[in-house]
């Protein structure tokens, strides 16, 4: 019988390419965006719009982790492959990324504060992340276990 990707990891899919499309779009168009953002919000300062530039450029690089990683996760689901070790190092890295994400705005939301928030998302989803992927560790080992007792 064939083999049929269900609809939710090609819908996952797609909104990863649009992601990484538009993390593309942001790290060539940053200079002009955070100029025209600044004018926006009526932000004032060159060392501000530095800032910005330099702390969203410094995330660019876990959030493309981020991206990378998601498509080698969902590419083992459509093969089967979901309770296997890899897919806890992936996640692993996933966690890492957000954690890297948190540290790097905690260090500019001393030169601009909005960063903070970001920095309590990013630490937020660094736990999600470390949550499922110790749960995914778990179902690994009960099935390694199950597998042993057949």
């Amino acid at each position: 019988m064939k083999s049929k990707t269900p609809r939710s990891l090609i819908l996952t899919e797609i909104f990863l390419y649009i992601l990484a499309v538009c993390l593309l779009a942001l790290d060539v168009f940053l200079w002009p965006l955070s100029g025209w953002y600044m004018q926006l919000r009526q932000i004032t300062g060159a060392t501000t719009r530095i800032v910005l530039v330099v702390v969203l450029y410094a995330c660019s690089l876990p959030g493309w982790m981020i991206l990378f990683e998601l498509f080698r996760l969902i590419r083992n689901m459509k093969r089967g492959s979901v309770f296997v070790d890899q897919n806890v190092g992936i996640l692993r890295i996933v966690s890492y990324s957000c954690l890297l994400v948190g540290i790097i705005t905690f260090a500019g939301g001393f030169f601009y504060q909005p960063f903070f928030f970001v920095t309590v998302a990013a630490l937020f989803l660094t736990l999600i992340v470390r949550v499922v992927k110790n749960v995914l560790q778990q179902a690994i080992d009960m099935k390694d276990e199950l597998d042993f007792t057949v």
